[in-house]
């Protein structure tokens, strides 16, 4: 790509620093089309990389979408086609498929959106798109029967499992709690590997707690109903797993790690502004117009508020990363800049 060597694990791991066709300012637009393959790629085959392949991170639609590609190129088969003879079908997921707007769907709950608290049909998506980023159909019990078969060594081998859910190094050596496909996190000690997705008025989490033999599945049809579809998955983890509510600490923030935290952080919000008032941290988020107060609870993990959770990475005497965490489940991970 551009004179540049990426890899099919950079495609997965979100460093390979093509640019994102959900990052297009007409991204909603092209939702709504039957965009081939060929002209997914004019979207973005012009744009500069976003950074030096391996050397950041950042959340990348295109890069799943090329790893679909590549699995029909290897395969021969459709990408749907290909999902259903050799996953769907052997695992016993009879509800599953790559979803496109013209399908029949058996059962299939409407898209939802909120607007001035009142639900509204969600805008219309053909579902092309996404395509290996997210254009899968499916409920709870099959998610929960792929994740278990996954667990099992039914899916992939152990080792390649491992690999799947082994932090990402950067070329700085920064560890990102972003695996292949697979974030990362721990609640109260105990480990988790998921994901989230939302699009088309649907929002989904799954998470599973490899050493519990856990898995949390929560769909709704509601697209702004993300926060509430991971909170929903804590509180029945820490039901499950008899895990109390912490309570929020506020302790004082020591002088060397104020001055190491502020400053300015990359974020496909819009820059993140880290500043000092009244003795705490803050944060504003330029694009959005949101800000708040960071709760210190211990060294360099601050939360916003009872749901989420910030954790910076510290070389050098400055903030490298500060990546942040919903219910324990990482989400994303913003860059400080000079």
């Amino acid at each position: 790509v551009q004179g540049k060597h990426i890899m099919v694990r950079q495609l997965l791991n979100h460093t390979s620093g093509i640019y994102s066709f959900t990052s297009l300012p007409q991204s909603d637009d092209n939702e709504r089309r039957d965009l081939t393959h060929d002209q997914v790629l004019a979207l973005i085959k012009d744009k500069p990389l976003d950074f030096e392949p391996g050397s950041q991170w950042r959340y990348d639609n295109s890069g799943f979408y090329i790893a679909g590609m590549i699995v029909e190129r290897v395969t021969g088969e459709e990408y749907g086609a290909y999902l259903q003879e050799h996953i769907f079908k052997p695992l016993g997921m009879t509800a599953s498929s790559l979803c496109d707007a013209r399908m029949v769907v058996p059962h299939l709950a409407s898209g939802y959106e909120v607007e001035r608290g009142a639900f509204v049909n969600a805008a219309f998506l053909s579902w092309k798109l996404p395509f290996a980023a997210g254009s899968i159909c499916s409920t709870a019990s099959d998610l929960v029967r792929w994740q278990t078969a996954m667990n099992g060594g039914h899916v992939i081998a152990p080792a390649s499992l491992t690999l799947m859910r082994t932090p990402t190094t950067l070329a700085d050596g920064a560890s990102i709690d972003y695996g292949l496909g697979t974030r990362l996190g721990m609640l109260d000690g105990h480990r988790i590997a998921g994901h989230t997705g939302t699009g088309g008025g649907y929002a989904s989490v799954m998470e599973t707690f490899p050493d519990d033999h856990l898995t949390i599945v929560v769909l709704t049809n509601t697209g702004s109903g993300m926060q509430h579809a991971v909170s929903m998955a804590r509180a029945i983890a820490r039901e499950v797993l008899h895990l109390p509510a912490p309570p929020l600490r506020d302790l004082p923030v020591p002088n060397d790690e104020r001055a190491a935290l502020i400053g300015r952080y990359e974020s496909e919000e819009g820059p993140v502004e880290v500043f000092e008032g009244e003795g705490k941290l803050h944060f504003r988020i330029a694009g959005p117009g949101v800000e708040g107060t960071q709760q210190r609870q211990t060294a360099l993990v601050y939360a916003i508020d009872e749901d989420v959770e910030v954790r910076f990475l510290v070389r050098d005497g400055h903030a490298t990363w500060a990546q942040v965490y919903q219910d324990g489940l990482f989400a994303d991970a913003k860059r400080w800049v000079p």
